[in-house]
């Protein structure tokens, strides 16, 4: 990683750190989390026809059906929705902590040491969801 990558990333953890009222070292394993679902939802995008980054989740007819299939908007691919596709759904990449420490959240008290140990736990379950950890 070059120096100025680094440096990015760096001031990116700080802010992150100080906005969400968190470690640094939490704050680097959720943006690597998060820097690794998006590496798996262009992965998932990706159309094994026309080799394009445009699959997207179709539900269109879901007044009809329960199902949702894969639908390529450069081409005329269509699927049945897998576990492979999952990274396209719109919640996949949802910071539920930056939605909490959202100002119109008000009236989340929790103490200091209690915030942290939620943070780390919500930290966990993105680190086994992403792949990161086993």
């Amino acid at each position: 990683m070059g120096e100025s990558k680094r440096r990015v990333q760096a001031q990116k953890t700080e802010e992150y750190a100080h906005q969400n009222e968190m470690s640094i070292s939490l704050a680097l394993r959720r943006v690597r989390a998060f820097e690794r679902a998006k590496q798996l939802m262009k992965t998932a995008s990706k159309c094994p026809c026309c080799k394009k980054h445009s699959l997207y989740i179709d539900s269109s007819d879901s007044e009809y059906t329960i199902e949702s299939w894969v639908s390529c908007s450069e081409c005329d691919y269509h699927s049945s929705l897998t576990k492979k596709h999952m990274p396209l759904d719109a919640m996949f990449d949802f910071d539920y902590i930056v939605y909490l420490m959202d100002d119109s959240n008000e009236g989340l008290e929790v103490s200091a040491d209690q915030w942290e140990v939620f943070v780390e736990k919500d930290t966990v379950d993105l680190e086994i969801e992403y792949g990161i950890r086993v």
